[in-house]
């Protein structure tokens, strides 16, 4: 009986080890500066190449009907409080 309790004293650290192991985040290995410098540049350039893009014509007729609902509702909201007072 006491050999049982002592392999199950080792399997439950072995398991409680392995998964430490598992749920920890990897290290981070240290990167080279120039490795740093070309991650720079190329995302950089991405972001260059998607902001140069133009806006598709569907954002901009969503925005357009967005203004004219917050000037119809500006509108409303003017027109209750004078009648009010």
């Amino acid at each position: 009986m006491e050999l049982y309790a002592l392999q199950r004293v080792w399997f439950q650290k072995q398991r409680k080890n392995l998964m430490d192991r598992m749920t920890q985040l990897p290290r981070a290995r240290p990167r080279k500066e120039q490795a740093d410098r070309e991650i720079d540049e190329n995302l950089k350039r991405a972001f260059e190449k998607v902001a140069s893009e133009p806006v598709p014509d569907r954002f901009t007729d969503l925005l357009k009907q967005l203004k004219e609902k917050e000037a119809k509702s500006r509108a409303q909201q003017s027109g209750e409080h004078t009648s009010n007072d």
